[in-house]
């Protein structure tokens, strides 16, 4: 068992840019893993159905393959679950974007420039960038992004949440 302790998190209006980055990133992360589960268990299924040699192959250790197909829906929808997770000790899709929507001044044209020049961006090249960028006025331009989020976020809980209960034993 983990020890882990709880971390308060910050609330998000008092979040500096570069700890919004790093949950940002920590989402990121997060999406990417269920993504790549996702398609792994996707393409051994494909693989099983359209080919002989790998479903022969399937059949040898079954239990094996079983076991691994299990782990990763597993895992899958364990980060299902952190990604919607609505405790307030955790970093999830919401809370990144309220704290986008609390904090417009990190993606004005100044914010950006001063993130591509601290990456070795060539001004020229930055100038273009920042230019080309969409800047928001306030919350304001948040709102269908937001909508959308809530929607997905929606529909993972309403599809998602009472598979992975089933499997994960989870309440």
């Amino acid at each position: 068992m983990s020890s882990k302790k709880k971390v308060k998190l910050k609330p998000t209006q008092k979040l500096s840019e570069a700890e919004w980055l790093q949950e940002l990133k920590h989402i990121e992360n997060e999406v990417t893993h269920v993504v790549d589960i996702f398609n792994f268990l996707e393409e051994v299924t494909r693989l099983g159905n359209e080919s002989e040699a790998a479903f022969n192959a399937f059949n040898e250790a079954p239990l094996f393959w079983r076991v691994h197909q299990d782990c990763l829906q597993e895992s899958m929808f364990m980060g299902l679950g952190r990604l919607c997770d609505f405790s307030p000790d955790a970093i999830n899709v919401n809370r990144v974007l309220n704290a986008a929507m609390a904090h417009p001044e990190f993606f004005s044209g100044q914010a950006l420039g001063r993130r591509l020049k601290e990456r070795g961006v060539g001004k020229e090249h930055a100038d273009n960038i920042v230019a080309d960028a969409w800047v928001p006025n306030g919350n304001a331009d948040f709102k269908y992004l937001k909508k959308a989020v809530s929607f997905r976020v929606s529909r993972i809980e309403q599809i998602y949440r009472p598979i992975g209960t089933v499997i994960t034993g989870t309440a």
